[in-house]
């Protein structure tokens, strides 16, 4: 990458796009950034996330410009990496998701389950759409994807022969900084060997200094259980038979019935989210015209605050608070930390760790999927690509059996979305989930899903 790039965000009027930002800001000289672009289809949102941009670029005596554009073709053209963070739907789209699934007693959620589904199904079709553009105007970009359901998005542009691609989630990279400060360790000084998918993902070793310390973490369970948040609720013996520790999601799946009565007695978390959503951009919308930008930042961290702070609370009813302060929540490191060391291994800067992505295990994870499967994977990152980190543990016989499942889930609805006419393989598909539990259930979702698809359509797809 030359000096004085520019780097675009594409969907960079959503919300979380100030995390982002915050972050390529204080990196701006290791990756030989100029420039960033923000490209929405929302323009007046992403005018509000420029003037955000600017306002922190400003306070952190950064020379970095940002700027909203009107095209993806102004927003990519000679950016050596495009960040993609859309929704197709919007908000609206994924209340709609969960109420049909919540309605018929299954799982409402936004990746995991029928929400995950029909929100993949508006989501392949748009960023097929979408990487044509780009390549239209840009054939060497490194496309770091935020969009959900991250790990089936990886699947389907891995099958149309995009390999600049590379799916990002932070859900990994929590557990890893949670269990830092509960053994009062640096992060850097920690390696995770992890295997899963997306959203499904098992730490299997826990170096610390090159020793796993994970067997310590197990015999200390109880004690693991109330300082560490995405463990806590985990039951011993399920973490304990397995000799492995499961990322926050994998509680979806492994409790469904009971998260989803424990969510049908609350506000659905979409809901939460477009509310919350819904009064940020209002207000924003006046800050920014009364130039109080200060003011715009202040009501953005505190909104921010309330929305993480709420994050897995109704599915779990953890008793551990996050008590993230919005004072200082845009120094605490998330997505936007795994793409920077991404991006800065692609750029040749040394960074002190492996970085969990989803990309095609190209064997790393042994003979439990082709190997042109996407995993969610420890990698290295170097000027010559992204390359997994072959497994050293055995992988149990359980986890194996959910990744392989949720697999052939994924890969079949990779596969519906490329037959729109074909609403069997539609239904069959869904059926393939773990939380849906038969083919007349996922039949009767995709009916009613179908059913308010006037005002939250599903987008080239099963109309």
């Amino acid at each position: 990458m030359r000096k004085g790039a520019t780097l675009a965000v594409v969907g960079g009027g959503g919300f979380r796009t100030p995390r982002l930002l915050y972050g390529l800001i204080h990196h701006a000289d290791r990756l030989q950034l100029a420039e960033i672009t923000l490209y929405d289809e929302n323009r007046g949102r992403a005018d509000i996330m420029a003037v955000l941009g600017r306002h922190l670029a400003e306070t952190a005596h950064s020379a970095l410009r940002i700027r909203a554009v009107d095209s993806v073709a102004e927003a990519v053209a000679d950016a050596p990496f495009v960040c993609i963070t859309i929704r197709p739907g919007g908000e609206d789209g994924r209340v709609a998701d969960e109420r049909v699934a919540l309605e018929a007693g299954v799982l409402g959620q936004e990746t995991v389950g029928p929400g995950g589904f029909f929100l993949a199904l508006r989501t392949m079709a748009a960023m097929g759409k979408l990487l044509r553009q780009i390549r239209a105007h840009n054939e060497m970009a490194w496309i770091v994807n935020f969009a959900n359901p991250v790990g089936i998005l990886s699947e389907a542009v891995r099958r149309q022969g995009e390999e600049r691609f590379v799916g990002v989630c932070d859900t990994p990279h929590h557990l890893k900084l949670e269990l830092a400060q509960y053994l009062e360790a640096d992060p850097g000084s920690l390696a995770i060997e992890t295997v899963g998918l997306n959203h499904l993902g098992w730490f299997l070793a826990v170096y610390r200094n090159g020793v796993d310390v994970l067997p310590d973490l197990l015999g200390h369970w109880e004690d693991v259980q109330k300082h560490v948040r995405p463990l806590s609720f985990f039951a011993a013996d399920e973490v304990r038979s397995l000799a492995a520790l499961p990322t926050e999601y994998v509680y979806l799946y492994q409790h469904a019935a009971a998260v989803t009565e424990r969510i049908r007695g609350t506000v659905p978390r979409g809901e939460q989210v477009r509310t919350r959503s819904r009064m940020f951009y209002e207000r924003a919308a006046i800050l920014v015209q009364e130039g109080r930008d200060a003011d715009l930042l202040a009501l953005y961290t505190e909104t921010l605050a309330g929305r993480s702070n709420s994050y897995f609370q109704s599915e779990t009813e953890s008793i551990l608070p996050r008590g993230l302060r919005s004072g200082s929540i845009l120094a605490t490191e998330s997505y936007e930390r795994v793409a920077i060391d991404t991006m800065l291994g692609l750029r040749g800067v040394e960074t002190t760790n492996a970085v969990i992505l989803n990309v095609p295990h190209q064997g790393a994870a042994g003979s439990m999927l082709p190997d042109d499967n996407v995993m969610e994977l420890a990698c290295r990152v170097d000027r010559t690509g992204i390359h997994p980190i072959p497994l050293r543990k055995p992988v149990p016989n359980a986890v194996r059996s959910w990744i392989e499942r949720v697999k052939r889930y994924e890969c079949a609805t990779v596969e519906a979305a490329a037959r729109p006419d074909d609403r069997e393989a539609v239904i069959q598909a869904l059926a393939l989930n773990p939380v849906v539990p038969t083919v007349e259930v996922a039949r009767s979702l995709v009916e009613r899903r179908l059913h308010v698809a006037a005002s939250h359509p599903l987008e080239d797809h099963a109309s």
